[in-house]
């Protein structure tokens, strides 16, 4: 059989111009999309890689250069997290003290607690979105340059030293301690180690510990939905330890310089009293008693007077002119009023506040008619047909004093001593009374024929003591105000107990017999007092003892003071320094030196210890160094001035070329040493400065409340390593 023939292909139409035109257009298309999807596809896989390398490589963009060494934006945000822990820490520790001390805490003062942790931990979850904080970096940088000076000194901490810092043996002293933990009590920050541990058991210890504050962190930051916190407990650890190598080292670096240090140098061993500008001081004293301060607890406190001082301040009556105070002084009390009982005057340099406390005429209104000495017998008949209606018309008849004839023999108001009538008249007016108002005496310079007119009741000015603690107390305190071991005032504040007069100093003001409203005894008791001898001890009806000092009798003249005298500080620190000099042995002016700097020291540093300043080397107190080192040990100074207007007296007790300088002064010095070393070191050091990246912009995650049914400062289970 013959084989079968394929039948031939037939041949493809030709296609036309314009369907070949189409189809050419067609491909072209095709090719064109194809190319496009590609060139997308390639983009969308650049940047995806883009963006996966560009977040890995995020936090090692560096944004400084100190001396050439990198720093980068990990760093930042490990500096950072540790400032806002720390913040967090502190509001947590307070609250737990409160609770430890049972304190109730308001609703606001609760409510403050959570916005502080509130805004501790947001802004924890949100370091890596921040922009970069200045204070943050700068501390960053300061760091590193530490770090860098230390090795260049051979100080480069071990793992092991920096976590024996942390967790420190119970033996030694704690120079470093791991966070504080709310997972803990509040009153301490880790439970107590053994007495040694190995280096590993350290580094779990180390561990374990900042798991637990990382775990306390963690789950405060969800009760109050702050969003993840952006690193894990082993970046916590890390932070801890880097933080924990910065502070040993600049320990260490403070040990190394303070060793360079001298142990022993020039010192001195003195006390001093420093007297200030006395004016501001008077003016501040006028004020309080305008303000309603008591004028004789003043006069106590500030008054340099020593011979009123102890009376308050009182002057008792004068006149006019008869010169017991300065005429500018003597100007100022007689322009005093009773509505304006206070003011402030000056004499020379001492400052005076004056208080008036009374304005009086004289004691004893008389008349009288002189007659010659060698005419006795008419004397005597003229006083037996006298009567005190006709007394006036007689004298004006009969007596030979032209000054007073005219008046009807008038003498006007006469105070006994004050010098006006001899002691003759004024003996024989005292015996005159109401009864028996006529009288015949003679003096030197003829017979007088007194009458009195009137007589004002006897006054005294008294100060008195209460006690209520029994006779043995009243007597003890009174054989001290006698042998002037205490003075009246400073014995009225510290035994009476009357509490109307203690801030008088005890002042009773004028006293007039039988109006007094005092006890019988004690009236009595009083107008027996003199002079001479102005201090008593009495008992009243109730058996309470009342020791009195009479003040002043009768009056002088027209005005009656109280004063406060300011010395200014060039007198009164010349005056202390006759006062201290002026004893006999080294002891006493030793004492007398302690005294005065209690009483009168401005200097709250030293005063209450007498005015001891220790031991000090130079440059410690220049305004009174080159003195202090000028004088030999227990050599007393020369009043010299200070600044603004201020005297200084120095005592030496020793001189020693080679003092052993004690260890807070030594830790002083090491610590400005350190100061000096650093500010140097980030003078020479090259820092370069970089923009900080842009963070990537996440859309803020939404703040709920607090969860209602757990508390935010509700203690958390203690967890033990």
């Amino acid at each position: 059989m013959g084989k079968k023939k394929t039948a031939l292909a037939r041949p493809p139409r030709r296609m036309t111009k314009k369907e070949r035109s189409r189809w050419q257009r067609e491909r072209r298309i095709q090719r064109n999309l194809l190319i496009i999807l590609a060139a997308v596809g390639l983009i969308a896989i650049g940047v995806l890689i883009y963006g996966i390398v560009a977040e890995m490589n995020y936090p090692n963009q560096v944004i400084a250069r100190v001396n050439g060494e990198e720093v980068r934006l990990r760093d930042y945000w490990t500096a950072r997290r540790l400032e806002l822990i720390s913040q967090w820490q502190q509001v947590q520790w307070q609250f737990n003290l409160y609770q430890t001390m049972g304190i109730t805490l308001t609703e606001q003062q609760l409510e403050q607690f959570r916005q502080d942790t509130r805004n501790a931990l947001l802004s924890l979850a949100q370091v890596r979105r921040e922009t970069v904080n200045e204070v943050t970096l700068q501390k960053l940088l300061q760091d590193r340059v530490i770090l860098q000076g230390a090795r260049e000194l051979g100080i480069e901490p071990t793992a092991e030293e920096v976590d024996a810092w942390l967790v420190p043996d119970q033996s030694a002293s704690p120079t470093g301690t791991l966070p504080l933990s709310p997972t803990l009590p509040a009153t301490a920050t880790v439970p107590t180690p053994p007495s040694t541990l190995t280096p590993q058991e350290r580094s779990g210890r180390v561990e374990a510990e900042l798991a637990a504050v990382y775990d306390a962190l963690r789950r405060m930051a969800q009760n109050f939905a702050a969003g993840d916190l952006g690193f894990s407990a082993a970046d916590y650890i890390a932070m801890e330890r880097y933080q924990a190598r910065v502070s040993l080292t600049r320990q260490k670096v403070l040990e190394h310089l303070k060793a360079g240090l001298p142990q022993t140098e020039e010192q001195v061993h003195v006390s001093h009293i420093w007297i200030k500008d006395r004016s501001a001081l008077a003016r501040q004293v006028l004020q309080k008693l305008k303000s309603g301060q008591s004028f004789a607890s003043q006069a106590v406190q500030y008054s340099d007077d020593a011979a009123t001082r102890d009376r308050a301040g009182d002057i008792g009556w004068f006149r006019r002119g008869d010169g017991r105070l300065p005429p500018q002084v003597e100007a100022a009390a007689f322009a005093l009023s009773s509505t304006a009982p206070f003011t402030l005057t000056q004499d020379g340099e001492n400052f005076r506040l004056l208080q008036l406390v009374e304005r009086r005429g004289d004691e004893v209104h008389l008349h009288h008619i002189v007659l010659p000495v060698d005419r006795r017998p008419e004397a005597e008949k003229l006083l037996a047909s006298l009567t005190p209606e006709t007394f006036e018309q007689v004298a004006r008849q009969r007596s030979e004093d032209p000054d007073t004839a005219s008046q009807g023999g008038d003498l006007g108001w006469v105070t006994p001593g004050e010098g006006r009538l001899s002691p003759e008249i004024e003996a024989a007016a005292q015996a005159l009374t109401t009864t028996r108002p006529l009288t015949l005496t003679q003096d030197a310079e003829g017979f007088h024929i007194l009458q009195l007119v009137e007589r004002r009741d006897s006054r005294l000015h008294l100060r008195h003591i209460l006690l209520r603690s029994g006779r043995d107390r009243a007597e003890e305190v009174l054989n001290l105000l006698r042998s002037r071991a205490k003075d009246f005032a400073q014995a009225v504040v510290e035994y009476s107990t009357d509490q109307e007069t203690v801030q008088l100093a005890g002042d009773l003001g004028w006293v007039t017999q039988g109006k007094s409203g005092l006890p019988a005894a004690v009236e009595d008791a009083a107008f027996a007092l003199t002079t001479t001898n102005s201090i008593t001890l009495t008992q009243d009806g109730e058996g309470n003892f009342h020791i009195l000092q009479l003040v002043e009798r009768k009056s002088a003249g027209e005005v009656h003071l109280r004063h406060i005298l300011i010395k200014s500080a060039e007198n009164l620190a010349r005056e202390i320094h006759a006062y201290i000099l002026q004893a006999e042995s080294e002891e006493e002016r030793g004492k007398r030196f302690y005294e005065m700097a209690l009483k009168y020291s401005d200097d709250p540093a030293s005063k209450d210890k007498g005015g001891d300043l220790g031991w000090f080397g130079r440059d410690a107190y220049p305004e009174i160094e080159e003195q202090a080192f000028a004088l030999e040990p227990h050599q007393f100074s020369e009043v010299f001035p200070g600044s603004l207007g201020s005297y200084h007296i120095l005592w030496v007790h020793e001189h020693d070329m080679n003092h052993p300088l004690d260890e807070q002064v030594l830790q002083q010095r090491a610590q400005q040493a350190f100061d000096q070393w650093l500010q140097d070191r980030m003078k020479k050091a090259v820092i370069e400065r970089y923009p900080p990246p842009t963070p990537t912009p996440i859309p803020p995650t939404p703040i709920p409340p607090p969860t209602p049914t757990e508390s935010i400062f509700a203690p958390l289970p203690t967890t033990s390593p």
